[in-house]
């Protein structure tokens, strides 16, 4: 026989596990954008190229002459799935050349798609705290069930 305190201390470390999940990863919004709106380089995004068969991942990105070009840096592959970042798809015949120091260059003419991704902290905490308020409103109805009609947790 179970007291409602020791179902609580069940439920809670439970519960923990969505939260920080949820707070590890979070909530983000996703927009497409055009070449004419890419952002100048920024520290805050990563800058990924999603070429056919791989991924570069660039920093200090730079458009001169309606070329994108940057330097190839290979960062732990948690930066292509956390964070803000700008994607860039290519088109399948686009020319991507690579120099032997790591420049990447790319023809913004070859852009397929331009896809920016910034965490939203807003949705991330109103999914948090509509979690935790959910799981309270189920424990108070398990709490007075359970007294009102006399039943064992």
């Amino acid at each position: 026989m179970k007291t409602f305190s020791e179902a609580i201390k069940r439920i809670i470390p439970l519960s923990m596990i969505f939260v920080l999940l949820v707070q590890q990863y979070g909530c983000v919004t996703s927009n497409i954008i055009s070449t004419a709106n890419l952002p100048a380089y920024s520290p805050k995004f990563a800058y990924a190229i999603h070429c056919h068969k791989s991924v570069y991942v660039l920093q200090k990105i730079a458009v001169v002459n309606d070329t994108l070009s940057g330097k190839i840096y290979n960062p732990d592959f948690d930066v292509l799935t956390t964070g803000d970042f700008i994607r860039i798809y290519p088109t399948a015949d686009s020319l991507v050349r690579i120099s032997p120091a790591k420049i990447l260059s790319l023809p913004l003419a070859g852009v397929l798609k331009v896809q920016r991704i910034e965490e939203d902290p807003g949705k991330t905490t109103a999914l948090v705290l509509g979690g935790i308020g959910l799981a309270l409103l189920v424990l108070i109805g398990i709490g007075i069930s359970s007294m009102h009609f006399s039943i064992d947790i």
